[in-house]
This record gives structure tokens, sequence and C-alpha cells, in this order.
């Protein structure tokens, strides 16, 4: 009898907790760091960079922010930089609207893992420049450095900051070779 009640509860262990385990695991996509102040406060995430395949030229930065249990709460994403060092506007980047992305495009949001929450839009505003600006770009081993202020706009949610700012953004990553 006590044997038929300890060797359940040791294979839930085993099995139950491997099981939780993996799953608080943050995907093995990213490289590099950034950080902001977002709203004042130190923020940072888990950052990617890749080759913008749709259009063609430049590449994009993808941000995910991950909680204690490794699930995604928030996303950033800057699209279209250009392959070279300079100082980019920043303008808004609208799905599905946008079939074509015409310049340095930006989108950020809140989610619960795959579910999106609320998404917010580049927010144009008298006084404040969204920017990106990549200084430093090295074409050998395809590491980006920058930095970016965006300040970002979401209407429909009551529950949240209609406005989030993010200063003093800091990056480094390399862009992913798989994604060539």
């Amino acid at each position: 009898m006590k044997y038929s009640i300890t060797i359940p509860l040791l294979l839930l262990f085993l099995f139950g907790g491997a099981c939780k385990e993996e799953s608080r695991v943050i995907p093995d996509i990213y490289w590099g760091e950034i950080t902001a102040l977002k709203n004042g406060v130190p923020w940072q995430g888990e950052i990617r960079a890749n080759l913008n395949k749709l259009e063609g030229d430049g590449f994009n930065i993808s941000v995910g922010v991950y909680n204690e249990n490794a699930i995604k709460i928030e996303f950033l994403s800057i699209v279209k930089i250009p392959l070279q060092q300079g100082y980019n506007i920043v303008d808004t980047l609208l799905f599905p609207e946008d079939t074509v992305i015409r310049s340095t495009s930006a989108s950020y949001g809140l989610s619960h893992g795959d579910a999106q929450l609320a998404f917010y839009y580049v927010l144009e505003e008298d006084g404040f420049v969204n920017y990106i600006n990549v200084t430093s770009y090295n074409e050998t081993t395809r590491e980006v450095k920058g930095e970016f202020e965006i300040a970002y706009l979401e209407t429909r949610a009551e529950s949240i900051p209609d406005t989030v700012r993010f200063t003093n953004g800091k990056f480094y990553t390399r862009i992913n070779e798989k994604d060539k």
C-alpha cells in the first residue's frame, strides 16, 4: 500500500516537473541586449535582428519581454532599418493596412504569450522625435549598435496606459545569419 501511493507521486513529480520546467524556457532566438527608460522606468527585453526579407532591404529588430514564468508580455518591433550607420525617423507600422513598408517603422504591444492584448502605434507629437540611430554596423560580424527613442499611443484599451515613451534606448545585437 505504501508503494502504491509513493510511486505515482514520484512519477508525477518527475514528469510533471519536467513538463512545467520545459514550458518556462524563453526561445533561443535572441542575441544581444536592449535597454531603455519606459515612461521613465528602466526597461529591458530580449532582442533579435534579421534581414528584412519582405522589402528586400535593411533589417528588423524584434524584442520580447517575458515574465517570471517565461510568458511573453510585451513585444516591440522596428522594421526596415538601413544596413548602415545613420539616423532614421520612425513612422508607425500599420497592419494589415500597410502592404508595403515605405520607411523605417515601429510597433509595440502587450501580450500574454501569443495572444495580443493591446497594440500601440507610433505617436507623432510636438517636441518628441521618434528615431533609431545606428551608431555602428560591422558587415563581417553583422553586429549592430544603436540608440532609439519612440513614443507609442494605444486608444482602444481603457485599463492600460494610453501613451508609452521609450527614451534613452540602447541596443546591441547581431543580424541572424540563418535569416540570410
